[in-house]
């Protein structure tokens, strides 16, 4: 097991060497950390279980190192592919997962919904695109969720550091499209999409998926409001003087998905 593990660290050293500095064995030593520190994850816990580290060095290593996330999350994708990649069976599924946090300077730790504890609290969130086929399943890529109230915050981003461009706000769903086409810039191998109605809650995601030319298997609730025509939405008028108009309407009559309910095969429907 330990040799795998040291070769498989090693097929990624190349992200961490450069003309002027080869610091893979801090990537070495962090991944090994990450292995082996238990549910503590965190820089200190990792300096305490792998030999011959120092927690400075380390979170030199992660904050400070020229070296990019972007390359390694690719690589990563790349090897995923390999394995269980095809064009046909095999799935990209996009779902998020919460991290609890105590203090405010974690990037991106707000008070939000966390799936993992099913309420409301202080935490992260990330959005993660898995590649599956059959009983396997890999993580290929994430994305890091960042609440209005930190890209609003310049003065905050400035001191967790977080570059000038990527201080846009975006929705989950947003992040989940950049998965969706990372993954497909990438080669990566999938016959279609899923997610669950917290990315089917909204058309938006599914219109995108749908003008790429993906197949997708989007859960939606059971109020979800649809329409058996075009609807041709517009904005709705406005019922009072000199308030502009904010919703969109349309003249067809709209159904709920429980109402429309799920035709059987030799008679669907198409909707929008």
């Amino acid at each position: 097991m330990a040799d795998r593990f040291l070769s498989f660290v090693k097929s990624y050293a190349e992200h961490f060497i450069s003309y002027r500095r080869d610091v893979s064995e801090k990537a070495r030593q962090y991944a090994s950390g990450l292995m082996q520190a238990g549910s503590r994850k965190n820089i200190y816990a990792i300096s305490e279980v792998v030999p011959d580290t120092d927690d400075r060095n380390l979170q030199q290593f992660i904050t400070h190192s020229k070296w990019s996330a972007r390359e390694v999350l690719d690589h990563v994708a790349h090897d995923g592919d390999e394995l269980i990649g095809d064009a046909t069976d095999a799935a990209l599924i996009i779902d998020e997962s919460g991290f609890a946090k105590q203090g405010k300077m974690s990037v991106g730790a707000s008070r939000q919904y966390l799936g993992r504890l099913g309420k409301v609290d202080n935490g992260q969130v990330a959005v993660f695109g898995v590649l599956a086929k059959g009983r396997f399943a890999t993580a290929i890529d994430t994305r890091l969720y960042l609440p209005k109230e930190w890209t609003d915050d310049g003065e905050r981003c400035n001191k967790a550091g977080i570059p000038e461009s990527e201080r846009v706000f975006k929705t989950k769903s947003q992040l989940a499209l950049e998965i969706v086409e990372q993954a497909r810039r990438n080669g990566v191998r999938f016959g279609w999409v899923g997610a669950d109605a917290g990315y089917g809650s909204g058309p938006d995601f599914l219109f995108a998926l749908a003008d790429a030319d993906h197949t997708f298997l989007i859960d939606v609730h059971k109020s979800f409001v649809i329409y058996e025509v075009d609807p041709q939405l517009r904005i709705q008028e406005p019922s009072r003087r000199g308030r502009k108009a904010r919703r969109l309407a349309s003249a067809h009559e709209s159904l709920s998905v429980e109402e429309w309910g799920v035709p059987d095969i030799a008679d669907r429907r198409e909707c929008s």
